[in-house]
């Protein structure tokens, strides 16, 4: 489990993802909103144990967090989302969230149809609280 603390001291907002029958968090993000590059970035992202792989709980509680990110950006009139991958999920971000690697690096971003398709999946035309 990763100390929440760091982050929230270093600025980033986090924030939780649940359900509306009850208060169990399915995920967290932390992400700030990066003016000078006109974008967000997503500092860390974790699914609550029972959400993991193929036998969790909820499906697609990662995608939904990155598209709650998708959704703050262009809250803010911006058009992508940038975040730096562990190595092995880059292939995952590519095929599920159609992420971009940015050279051989492990900086990713979200952009056009992806970010799109991200936000009109999980928020349709709604504002972000």
């Amino acid at each position: 489990m990763f100390d929440w603390s760091i982050p929230k001291k270093n600025g980033y907002g986090i924030h939780a993802l649940k359900t509306t029958e009850n208060e169990d968090i399915q995920g967290l993000i932390s992400s700030v909103i990066d003016k000078a590059n006109k974008a967000v970035y997503v500092d860390i992202i974790e699914l609550s144990p029972h959400n993991f792989g193929k036998t969790g709980l909820f499906d697609g509680v990662g995608a939904h967090l990155f598209a709650y990110a998708c959704k703050q950006a262009k809250d803010e009139v911006y058009d992508y989302v940038y975040f730096d991958a562990k190595t092995k999920l880059i292939d995952y971000y590519k095929s599920k969230l159609g992420a971009m690697q940015i050279g051989s690096s492990q900086r990713m971003l979200i952009e056009g149809e992806s970010f799109e398709k991200l936000i009109q999946t999980y928020y349709g035309g709604e504002k972000l609280e």
